[in-house]
């Protein structure tokens, strides 16, 4: 089955609209309706009443894997990529460690964190320079991390979720890479899936 988690994720933390979306200021979207210095967005809205409702919905208890496996094969966006090195720490000529004889297999990743499936704060993603609720990267960025909308701060996710077949919805069976998918494409899959978006 061809399932693809849409931008429902990034749309309910209370990301951007797209770029095409804004008006020639780019000051639209900000600021938030969560208040001026809001760094969770949407994530606002999950009360322990909306996790209540979205576990009535289950009926069968089905999972789905939406996640990618990451590893040196990953596609990634621009430069980004990810090298794994495997070994034995300590044991080398088969050595082993402790009275105990004890013997593990380590592994080293090197490599962009931003690579494979992965929920950003909105520090994240901006337009023009412009961040969630008007921010700038003077305003949050140093080389430590950010000083503020980390995705640390968004708190644990239990809430209906929505899986679209964006790539059935183009008629195909993957879809190419740089293909944009609009906020139409989006409302087309839903439409096909008889299903609605809610808060």
């Amino acid at each position: 089955m061809r399932l693809i988690l849409t931008a429902a994720l990034a749309a309910s933390l209370g990301l951007p609209a797209l770029a095409e979306q804004h008006d020639e200021t780019g000051t639209d979207w900000y600021p938030s309706r969560y208040g001026a210095e809001d760094e969770i967005g949407a994530a606002n809205l999950l009360t322990p009443e909306m996790v209540q409702r979205a576990t009535e919905l289950v009926t069968e208890g089905k999972t789905y894997a939406l996640g990618i496996p990451v590893g040196p094969d990953t596609p990634g966006f621009g430069v980004r990529e990810l090298d794994i090195n495997v070994f034995m720490p300590g044991q080398e000529g088969g050595a082993t460690l402790g009275t105990n004889k004890m013997t593990y297999v380590d592994d080293i990743i090197m490599g962009w964190v931003g690579l494979g499936s992965q929920i950003d704060g909105l520090g994240h993603l901006g337009i023009d320079n412009v961040f969630y609720n008007g921010n700038t990267p003077a305003d949050y960025v140093t080389t430590g991390g950010l000083t503020k909308m980390g995705v640390h701060n968004i708190p644990p996710i239990v809430t209906r979720g929505i899986v679209l077949d964006m790539a059935g919805q183009a008629g195909t069976d993957v879809m190419a890479e740089g293909t944009v998918i609009t906020v139409e494409d989006l409302q087309g899959a839903l439409d096909t899936a008889g299903l609605t978006l809610g808060e």
